[in-house]
């Protein structure tokens, strides 16, 4: 067995330090670079900021709120860590370079479960310090904190839990995000995509309206919005403003774009992922992508966008197929809630084995219901699938509650 790493003796000098320092969350509403975004904060010497580590969302699946007593919430930050499926999303995305980085890692941080309360913001800083003094990192250079937090479900609970915190959020045509989700996913899902995932798209997409509308006073104050278009066509501008609104200061390191300071491709939904779209300088140029969105999706799924999130296309300037009217939007209404065509299709081509029927059959779990869902005639199953989609899409219109608790 080989001997726990050796710590620093006075860890805490650089951590009063961190917890001075201004707090920035970055939070994505849907498809729309954030990783690039990320990536080019990533490398800035007066930055800390983690691999997009997903504080909030992680929190919430490892049920850390219910761990009883330090060694409990060790065990269940470990687990949700080493889980190769925790910084899936990019591969160049690592916590550590080496076993003795990791270890290093968790030293302190028991160092601190150990030492401290374990509320949210508590365990929040301690592994950001944690990470801080693996690193080795010299906190008198740092002039920000910046948490990336992949979806924007618990947006109402950073601002509670961390009240002095701003908002960074990276928008695009609504249309282009969604087109490029809905293809990502697709591919994922074998060819189609199946509810869980359309609906999330469009959750998050909601949410990120409210929160704007909500707080549509603190826009160019505690909240910043980047438009994905304006980056792409003058990144040096537009990283300049937004360095200054950060409080740092202007580096060419902001328009090189790194994971933990290894130079980063980027990707898109419409390149395979050894690929580069630096091989064609204006892939993403308004007209190409303009294309490209028009390309994947109908015309009914943009009546559809845009009868949903009109505002917020208005608010950043970005032209409607459709004009405002009581007509466009029942439609898109009406299109949304029915089944997605793709959906029908696949039920229709692998009827009587639809693949939702073994999914309905494990959540019941061997249950009464269970059996009675096995011996159901294939047909009737099939009724059943299709009422409860179009149910829960009438569900998240008319009565969302918490849109986080459907997804994690």
């Amino acid at each position: 067995m080989s001997d726990p790493p050796i710590l620093p003796q006075s860890p805490q000098q650089n951590s009063c330090k961190l917890r001075n320092l201004p707090l920035v969350f970055q939070v994505p509403f849907g498809h729309c670079g954030n990783y690039w975004l990320h990536s080019l904060l990533d490398s800035h010497e007066q930055i800390l900021i983690l691999p997009p580590f997903s504080f909030y969302r992680a929190w919430k699946i490892i049920g850390a709120n219910m761990a009883n007593g330090p060694a409990e919430m060790l065990a269940r930050w470990k687990n949700c860590i080493d889980n190769p499926e925790f910084l899936k999303s990019q591969k160049e995305a690592t916590l550590f370079s080496n076993k003795i980085e990791r270890e290093t890692f968790f030293c302190f941080l028991e160092q601190f479960f150990n030492d401290r309360s374990l509320n949210k913001s508590e365990i929040f800083w301690s592994i950001h310090e944690a990470y801080l003094n693996t690193k080795k990192i010299n906190a008198s250079k740092l002039r920000l904190v910046i948490a990336h937090d992949h979806i924007p479900f618990c947006l109402e609970q950073m601002m509670e839990d961390f009240p002095d915190a701003r908002y960074l959020f990276l928008v695009r045509d609504l249309r282009a995000s969604i087109a490029g989700a809905l293809k990502l996913l697709a591919y994922k899902d074998f060819g189609d995509v199946n509810d869980h995932s359309f609906n999330m798209v469009f959750e998050q997409w909601w949410e990120g309206q409210d929160f704007l509308q909500k707080h549509q006073s603190l826009i160019g104050k505690r909240i910043y919005v980047a438009k994905n278009e304006e980056l792409n066509e003058d990144l040096e501008t537009g990283m300049a403003h937004l360095s200054k609104w950060l409080g740092i200061e202007f580096s060419p390191t902001l328009m090189a774009p790194t994971f933990s300071g290894k130079p980063w491709i980027g990707l898109s939904s419409y390149i395979p992922r050894d690929k580069s779209a630096d091989e064609n300088k204006d892939y993403y140029c308004p007209e190409k992508v303009r294309q490209r969105w028009r390309k994947e999706l109908t015309f009914s799924q943009i009546i559809m966008i845009e009868s949903f999130y009109r505002s917020l296309l208005n608010r950043f300037n970005y032209p409607c197929d459709t004009s405002k009217s009581f007509l466009w939007s029942f439609y898109g209404m009406i299109f949304f809630f029915s089944p997605r065509k793709n959906q029908l299709t696949r039920w229709w081509n692998t009827f009587p084995d639809v693949l939702e029927f073994e999914k309905v059959s494990r959540k019941l779990n061997n249950s009464c219901f269970s059996r009675i869902w096995r011996i159901t005639p294939a047909i009737l199953k099939m009724l059943a699938i299709g009422i409860h989609s179009i149910g829960l899409r009438f569900r998240i219109y008319f009565f969302p509650g918490d849109r986080g608790d459907r997804y994690f």
